[in-house]
């Protein structure tokens, strides 16, 4: 399959720039690609190259993360403040209905874009969803343990985000230890990197990701409300799990039981593959087939 047109450009947000990157033709269906924790739109690349050329792929940088201006000084970063990002570009896009692919934290802020916005997002492709599930386990059975790594750990990123001194990186040493940590090759890593990394000197960079998204805050739901929220009035959705998960037995069990409400929906289809966490990077030409095979079939049935 050729190589699509790539297109970058800037939205102007009420904080700031949002960066965007897009593939295809913009007269085609569209389909958002909203990244995980920690990442960027560069997570696409690689997959995007294997898709059906019958859309029009827009991916971008979440606020504080690759290219994207972060949100104002202050306020504790969570993932409610994410669901203005989709907002704010889907207006600018003018789209009245699209298609929402996302990987992991991305399928939580879809959902609660989804339960906000109900009808505007045709289609759900929701990429590994139970990892991002696991903080959610603290917030019902260990508030002790919420209560610290959100409210009083965003101090030290706070203060580390007024910092002068950034953390400097030999190039390569940070595409190896970006590969050790996620399972990738080294050429997968550079690509992920690629929206992340600012030359400061010849060859030490710095990241761009602002220090208080490294502590980007679930929402304090119950059990019953986070089910809720994952579940109910769903559009047609694509599910893939990785074989390989990590975290512990009670995170993992705590997901699991709520993303077996997935098997009680009619419009939903689910998909194993072997792999990690990133196996939307680490096989693209896998998880694809699964993509497109999904996208052609709900599409005939809208015509139906």
């Amino acid at each position: 399959m050729p190589l699509k047109e790539t297109k970058e450009w800037y939205i102007d947000a009420q904080w700031g720039k949002i960066a965007m990157v897009s593939w295809g033709n913009p007269s085609s269906p569209p389909v958002l690609m909203c990244h995980g924790y920690m990442d960027t739109a560069a997570t696409f690349t690689l997959l995007v190259e294997h898709l059906s050329p019958e859309y029009y792929y827009v991916a971008f940088d979440l606020p504080g993360h690759g290219k994207s201006d972060p949100f104002p000084p202050g306020p504790h970063v969570s993932q409610i403040h994410m669901v203005e990002v989709i907002r704010t570009i889907v207006d600018h896009m003018g789209w009245k209905t699209f298609v929402y692919m996302a990987h992991s934290m991305a399928v939580v802020i879809g959902c609660i874009y989804h339960t906000v916005y109900p009808g505007r997002m045709s289609m759900m492709i929701s990429l590994d969803p139970g990892l991002p599930l696991h903080p959610y386990y603290a917030a019902n059975y260990h508030h002790d343990l919420w209560y610290k790594r959100y409210p009083i750990y965003y101090e030290h990123f706070y203060n580390q985000s007024a910092s002068d001194n950034p953390k400097l990186y030999e190039y390569d040493k940070i595409v190896s230890t970006l590969a050790r940590n996620r399972f990738l090759s080294k050429e997968q890593a550079k690509i992920v990197l690629s929206r992340s990394l600012v030359e400061v000197d010849n060859g030490i960079y710095r990241l761009t990701w602002e220090p208080r998204v490294k502590l980007i805050s679930p929402l304090a739901l119950s059990l019953d409300n986070l089910t809720y929220l994952s579940l109910n009035n769903l559009p047609p959705t694509l599910v893939t799990h990785s074989s390989i998960v990590e975290g512990s037995e009670e995170e993992k069990l705590f997901a699991e039981n709520i993303l077996k409400g997935y098997n009680r929906l009619r419009n939903c289809s689910i998909v194993n593959i072997d792999g990690h966490h990133d196996v939307h990077i680490t096989s693209p030409e896998k998880m694809a087939g699964h993509i497109n095979e999904f996208l052609k079939r709900e599409r005939v049935k809208s015509k139906l």
